[in-house]
């Protein structure tokens, strides 16, 4: 047990790891000789945009280095600190341990959940106005800890618990259970039933331990590291499998962090129809997501009608449709554009519907969803170690998973009974896309 121990307090402008700034800093370092030294720097409230000296960042990078950093919530200090030291071109390279995991393992019934709480626990009278008190409020009770428990007792489970790595500081779940498999993985706060994030990765341990080794540059993944106290996963054979998972549990549970594939409660695109003359008619069309609306006739997925009809109105002018029949004029003669030159006739048959509607269909090509290229339903294998599934397809929809060929075969369900779902068609689109072995996608 070679390490220094280094306890730290620090200040901030806010609670923003990427965007605030640390502007007092308060340390201890304990050698592993028994020497203690202190020291600590305020940045003159006049410029805490400027940081840190070079040479105080220096200063706090050797304190650092190779020592066990503890504080009260570990990761904020470290982050902040990685980040100023980053500004100055410097790293801090030491290991991490949450006072709170050390109090946990000593002292497993004490209700410790904060500074104030220690503060009563060691009958502790002073204010906490500046990072120097808090260090050593932290000080106070690191000796404590060497009182009760012998000092070489104390030093030996700090060791212990820093060669871990580092961790949230109220994950209960122990990381290394996980397996660095295929699958889908949810995040818990402390006392949500729902998830506050879920991902999927080919390799869950690995993709879970990114989240918190990064955390300090990204405010969404500090905020979020700070919050998880467990986490569940799901083991799937593949990584098709764990998307379409993914997508299913994110749209039912709509997790806190999950912005991206929340299911929203409407989409708003085009309906495109084909009035009695053969002209083909566009419509701004609102609708619920889970509406079993037929996904040809919808098109585009907009956030709003304003952005719809914004987008449509450069379609018109960039298309020379006619704004009558896109919807946009209601009049019962022809649309203001013709009279302009702008409409080359549809909304009085002057122009042909053959040529107007090509000219619809080149407008909306970017909206419109692939044609299934199958001729009816296809499987895609998917195999990891010793076992094998298939998932089954048709018109972009996926219709279940079978763990044997014979039971692939026998399926004999209504294609129409499943909805068409937009992340699903984009997940397999994409799937298809990339190359694949001859034996993975089988047309049946």
């Amino acid at each position: 047990m070679s390490k220094s121990i280094v306890l730290a307090a620090i200040r901030t402008t806010g609670l923003k790891i990427t965007q605030d700034r640390i502007i007092e800093i308060a340390l201890s370092r304990y050698h592993p000789g028994g020497q203690r030294e202190c020291c600590s720097i305020i940045i003159p409230s006049s410029s805490p945009e400027t940081g840190f000296a070079l040479s105080e960042a220096q200063s706090i990078a050797d304190w650092c280095a190779g020592s066990i950093l503890l504080a009260w919530n570990v990761r904020l200090t470290h982050g902040f600190l990685k980040n100023t030291l980053q500004g100055q071109g410097l790293a801090i390279q030491c290991k991490q341990l949450n006072l709170d995991a050390l109090t946990l393992h000593l002292l497993p019934e004490s209700p410790l959940q904060s500074l104030e709480d220690l503060k009563a626990f060691l009958n502790w009278n002073e204010s906490l106005q500046q990072a120097i008190d808090e260090r050593d409020l932290l000080d106070a009770y690191l000796l404590y800890l060497f009182r009760r428990f012998e000092k070489g007792s104390v030093l030996e489970v700090i060791h212990g618990l820093a060669k871990r790595r580092s961790s949230p500081p109220k994950l209960k779940t122990d990381i290394s259970t996980i397996p660095n498999a295929p699958g889908v993985y949810l995040f818990y706060g402390e006392h949500s039933e729902l998830p506050i994030y879920i991902g999927k990765s080919i390799r869950l341990r690995q993709r879970i331990l990114s989240h918190f080794q990064q955390d300090h540059c990204s405010e969404k993944e500090f905020k979020m590291a700070q919050q998880v106290a467990c986490i569940e996963w799901i083991e799937t054979l593949g990584e098709l499998s764990a998307l379409l998972l993914e997508s299913k549990l994110i749209k039912e549970q709509l997790p806190l962090y999950n912005q991206k594939l929340r299911r929203k409660k409407r989409i708003v695109g085009y309906q495109l129809k084909t009035n009695v003359l053969g002209y083909l008619t566009l419509h701004i069309h609102t609708q619920m997501v889970m509406e079993d609306t037929e996904e040809e006739t919808v098109l585009g997925a907009f956030t709003s009608v304003h952005a719809a009809k914004r987008h449509l109105e450069q379609l018109i002018k960039s298309y020379q449709l006619c704004p009558k029949l896109c919807g946009l004029e209601k009049t019962n003669s022809v649309c203001f554009s013709f009279q302009l030159g702008r409409c080359l006739g549809a909304c009085n048959e002057e122009e042909g519907a053959l040529s107007y509607n090509k000219r619809v269909h080149e407008a909306l090509t970017l909206f419109k969803n692939a044609i299934w290229p199958y001729p009816g339903s296809i499987a895609i294998k998917e195999q990891h170690l010793k076992r094998t599934q298939w998932l089954l397809f048709n018109q972009w929809r996926y219709l279940g998973t079978f763990d044997n060929e014979q039971d692939l075969n026998a399926f004999t369900g209504n294609l129409h009974a499943v909805d068409w779902d937009r992340d699903t068609y984009r997940i397999l689109k994409q799937f298809l896309k990339e190359e694949r072995p001859q034996d993975e996608v089988v047309v049946l």
